[in-house]
């Protein structure tokens, strides 16, 4: 039997099609390097985003009911790390957040933010779900 296997980047597209449904606000990051021809035709590398940088960023809503009977909006910022799904015998095989992913989980919980990993649409839709987003 031949088995289907998603890439990262099958995962990633999904989640972000579910948050458009959704109506969420998000946005893809992109965090990496690409090259660029400097002057005399020179290549060298060009770094975007924060060294291990989630995916996708977005805005849970919240409403809060003030002491005065006032709802407002708020937002709560939830990172999200992409990753595919583990191995059949659960081998990683480029699954696993790196050094910098870590210490960027680190950072954004330490300041309050949601840091999710997922593996599939089914994990984001279930975290926003369990968050309390009506899906």
């Amino acid at each position: 039997m031949t088995h289907f296997r998603l890439r990262e980047g099958d995962v990633q597209s999904g989640c972000l099609s579910l948050l458009k449904v959704l109506r969420i606000t998000h946005w893809r990051t992109n965090n990496g390097a690409a090259p660029m021809v400097g002057k005399g035709g020179r290549v060298r590398p060009i770094f975007m985003g924060k060294p291990g940088g989630s995916d996708i960023e977005l805005l849970f809503p919240i409403r809060l009911q003030g002491k005065d009977g006032q709802v407002r909006k708020v937002a709560w910022p939830w990172y999200v790390e992409v990753k595919r799904k583990l191995g059949p015998q659960g081998g990683h095989n480029g699954s696993k957040q790196s050094s910098d992913q870590i210490e960027f989980q680190k950072q954004v919980e330490e300041a309050g933010a949601k840091y999710i990993v997922v593996r599939s649409v089914d994990e984001l839709h279930a975290a926003l779900k369990a968050a309390g987003y009506p899906c």
